[in-house]
C-alpha cells in the first residue's frame, strides 16, 4: 500500500508539471541542501580513543511547499521534507524520521522519511484571512533569534490594516486525552496576539502569549538549562510571555533586537507548594555598511535556572533559525554531526547541566548563556560573499563545580552564487572548548576545528 501510495504521489506531481491549466492554480516552491563535515574532535575529548576521532559526513534535505489555489480568496498550503538523511547510511523499515533521531543512531530509507509537516487552508473573511489546520508556529518575525519553523494545529486570523499587521491565534500544543494511559484532560494550549507595523526602513512588533497546561495525571516537564525542570502532576500551569522585536535601517547602520519575558505560576491542585515561573532571553545586533564591506557586534542573553532558587526559569530558547556559530549553536551541525553535542542530556553537558537544549538527540535550542559575537564581511563582486566572526559564550548559571566558560569560536565562510538560485559555500570553524564540559569530573577536553561545505537550491 506504501508502495502504491508513493506512485500515485509521483503521477500527480508529474501530471502537476506537465498540464499548464492546471499548473497555473498550483505553486511549488522551496529548497534543497546537501552539506558535508568533517570534525577533528566532535566529542570534545582530550584521549586517545574512539570517540573522539575525526568524523565526516554528508547530509542532505528536500523541502517542498505547494499551494493550491482553489478559488479567488481560497487556497490549501502544503509541506512535506524528504531524503533527510546521511549519505551511505541505510536502515531498516520503521527507523525513524532524523527530525526526531540523531543522525548518529542510523540511516534512513528514502522512502520512509518523507514527513509531511504542514496542511492548511487559508480562506479570506471580512477585512483579514483566516488560517485553518498545520501550520508554522514559532516563527513570528524576520528576526531568527527564538524562532522555530515548526508545523503545529492553530486557528489564526491575520488583518492588515495599511502600514499595521494584526493577527491572533489558538494552538494545540499537546493533547492527551486519547493517549493509551490517560484518560482525564491533559491538555497543552497556546493563545496569541501579535502586531507589526511597517515604515519605509524598518518593522517593529510585539506578541503577547499565554500557555496554559493541566498537567492532572502526568508529570510536565519543562527541558531548560541548568536542569531539567519538573513540574509534577497534579498541577495547573498559566505562563504569559511578552516579546517586542525591531529592526531598523538608519542610513548605513543596521540594527535588529528582540526580547522575551515570561512570567507565571504552576497551581497545586492536589496539594502542595506553587511554583513561580520566570525567563528572558534578549538579543541585539548592530551592523555598520562600509560599501561592499560591513562591520558588526551582536549579543544574545538567555537566562538560566539558578539551581539555589525555588523558582523555575523557562527562558526562551535562541530557536532552532537562530545559528550563531557554525558549531556552537548550529542545528544542522547538530544534526548531522552528533557526538557531545546531540547526545543525552543534551549539548554540552556529561553530568545534566546542559547549556544548548537539554534533552535528547539533535538539539539545537541554545540556553542558559550569554553569547558575544564580532564579525566582518566584504562582498569583492555581487556574486561572493566572505564573512568572519569570533564568539565567546560563557553561561548565566551553574551547577556547582561547573567552570561557567563554554567555549570560543573562529568561524570563515565564504559563500559564492552560481546561479542566483544555487549557492556554494565552504566554512571553517575553530572551537577553543570551555572546561564548561568536563562537568564535575576529571575528564579532558580539547579544541575542534569543522570543516564543512555547502549547496543550496531555491526555488
Amino acid at each position: 500500500m506504501k508502495k502504491l501510495f508513493l506512485v500515485l504521489f509521483a503521477a500527480v506531481l508529474v501530471m502537476a508539471f506537465s498540464m499548464p491549466a492546471v499548473a497555473a492554480d498550483v505553486k511549488f516552491f522551496g529548497d534543497y541542501y546537501a552539506a558535508g563535515y568533517y570534525s577533528s574532535n566532535y566529542s570534545l575529548n582530550d584521549t586517545d580513543t574512539v570517540n573522539n576521532a575525526g568524523r565526516g559526513t554528508f547530509g542532505n534535505r528536500l523541502r517542498i511547499n505547494t499551494v493550491f489555489q482553489v478559488a479567488e480568496g481560497l487556497k490549501l498550503t502544503t509541506r512535506f521534507d524528504a531524503l533527510e538523511r546521511v549519505w551511505g547510511q541505510e536502515a531498516a523499515i520503521g527507523t525513524p524520521n532524523p527530525s526526531t533521531t540523531s543522525a548518529t543512531s542510523g540511516g534512513y530509507r528514502d522512502e520512509n522519511n518523507i514527513a509531511w509537516e504542514r496542511a492548511y487552508v487559508t480562506f479570506n473573511l471580512g477585512p483579514g484571512f483566516f488560517d485553518v489546520g498545520y501550520a508554522a508556529e514559532g516563527y513570528w518575525s524576520p528576526i531568527a533569534f527564538g524562532n522555530t519553523t515548526g508545523s503545529a494545529g492553530l486557528i489564526r486570523y491575520t488583518a492588515p490594516f495599511g502600514p499595521m499587521t494584526l493577527s491572533a491565534y489558538w494552538e494545540k500544543v499537546k493533547e492527551q486525552e486519547f493517549e493509551p494511559t490517560i484518560y482525564n484532560n491533559g491538555d497543552y494550549d497556546r493563545y496569541a496576539l501579535q502586531g507589526w507595523y511597517k515604515w519605509k526602513s524598518g518593522l517593529a512588533g510585539l506578541q503577547l502569549l499565554m500557555d496554559k497546561v493541566e498537567t492532572n495525571a502526568t508529570a510536565f516537564t519543562f527541558r531548560n538549562t541548568t536542569n531539567a525542570i519538573s513540574i509534577p502532576a497534579g498541577y495547573k500551569v498559566t505562563y504569559y510571555e511578552v516579546s517586542p522585536f525591531i529592526q531598523a535601517k538608519f542610513g548605513s547602520f543596521d540594527l535588529e533586537g528582540k526580547m522575551y519575558w515570561t512570567w507565571g505560576e504552576a497551581e497545586a491542585k492536589l496539594g502542595g507548594d506553587d511554583i513561580d515561573i520566570e525567563g528572558l532571553s534578549a538579543y541585539i545586533n548592530g551592523k555598520f555598511n562600509f560599501g561592499p564591506a560591513y562591520v558588526g557586534l551582536m549579543f544574545a542573553y538567555i537566562k538560566g535556572d539558578d539551581p539555589n532558587d525555588e523558582d523555575a526559569t523557562v527562558s526562551h530558547g535562541g530557536g532552532q533559525d537562530w545559528d550563531p556559530c557554525l558549531i556552537l549553536g548550529n542545528d544542522r551541525y547538530a544534526k548531522w554531526q552528533g557526538g557531545r553535542y546531540s547526545s543525552p542530556p543534551g549539548w554540552g553537558s556529561p553530568a545534566g547541566a546542559s547549556p544548548f537544549g537539554a534533552g535528547g538527540a539533535g538539539t539545537y535550542d541554545e540556553k542558559n548563556a550569554f553569547f558575544y559575537q564580532v564579525y566582518v564581511g566584504y562582498n569583492p563582486i555581487p556574486k561572493l560573499a566572505l564573512k568572519a566572526s569570533f564568539t565567546y559564550v560563557k553561561a548565566d548559571e551553574t551547577l556547582a563545580g561547573y567552570d561557567d566558560h563554554i567555549g570560543n569560536e573562529l568561524d570563515i565562510t565564504a559563500a559564492y552564487k552560481i546561479y542566483p538560485n544555487l549557492e556554494y559555500m565552504v566554512g571553517f570553524g575553530y572551537l577553543w572548548t570551555g572546561d564548561w564540559y568536563k562537568g564535575t569530573t576529571s575528564t579532558s577536553v580539547d579544541d575542534n576545528y569543522l570543516l564543512m561545505h555547502q549547496l543550496t537550491l531555491t526555488f
